[in-house]
């Protein structure tokens, strides 16, 4: 890995930080119940208690008994633990955690009510799908579009931008096009493995990727059902690349924790 002169100057100050600062160490601090925030909902008439957060103060004093950790995070924010009691977690969480999908299942096995966040459209991850499919907007399928490949790849997207776009032309039929089309289209693909890191993303990264991907995929869904006949195949070609996006992301995270 190569460090400019900005990356030695930030290195040098967390290094000064750190050196100047006394070490706490996790295991030699207490988690308070009070400590996870239940929120209260009016639209789903519940207090809501977000899974991760419990999660976590559970881990934090050895509790293994799911009841006795909501008794006592209610207890403590004077909550009654009833049906009014709901709980959220973050869908990416879920796609990263295998242990948290097994315990949000037992919370509503429980009979608890649980609601998933999507990952949130302001997000790095969605904007920069979204940069992506703004990109990539004139290509006919996934296979063409090269910026949400190098998305999914994980890769340095601004060598990307300075990409010829693989399909400039490709609505001109004319027979003397076509070489010119076809060698746009490998320069891309050449471009895009060539940018591709060994590393990828990690786990986490993919899963959040995979959340925004998901919600693209509703999002284009919607729209498609909506668009006028005019811009139906458009809207449907569009909702096609989304669902590509998500089944490719999909399964890199699955290959990632398989080889975590």
């Amino acid at each position: 890995m190569i460090f400019n002169n900005m990356d030695k100057g930030i290195l040098d100050e967390a290094s000064a930080i750190i050196g100047s600062s006394k070490t706490l160490f996790h295991e030699n601090t207490e988690y308070f119940p009070e400590l996870v925030i239940i929120r209260e909902s009016k639209e789903k008439n519940c207090n809501i208690i977000r899974i991760e957060d419990l999660v976590e103060y559970a881990t934090s004093n050895g509790i293994t008994n799911g009841h006795k950790a909501i008794g006592a995070v209610c207890e403590a924010s004077m909550i009654n633990n009833d049906s009014r009691i709901g709980f959220v977690v973050n869908e990416a969480s879920l796609y990263e955690d295998d242990e948290l999908v097994e315990i949000t299942q037992s919370i509503k096995e429980a009979g608890y009510k649980v609601y998933i966040t999507p990952v949130s459209e302001n997000s790095i991850y969605y904007q920069q799908l979204m940069e992506a499919f703004n990109k990539d907007f004139e290509a006919e399928s996934f296979k063409d579009s090269y910026h949400l490949q190098a998305y999914c790849e994980g890769t340095v997207k601004e060598n990307l931008n300075t990409l010829k776009y693989a399909v400039t032309g490709v609505g001109n039929k004319a027979g003397k096009n076509m070489i010119r089309i076809k060698n746009h289209i490998q320069n891309g693909a050449d471009a895009v493995k060539s940018a591709a890191t060994t590393a990828g993303d990690s786990v986490k990264t993919l899963a959040n990727k995979y959340s925004a991907a998901k919600q693209a995929v509703r999002n284009f869904s919607d729209k498609a059902s909506k668009a006028p006949e005019s811009l139906k195949q458009t809207a449907n070609n569009t909702l096609q690349k989304a669902k590509d996006t998500a089944t490719t992301i999909k399964n890199k995270l699955v290959a990632a924790k398989q080889g975590s």
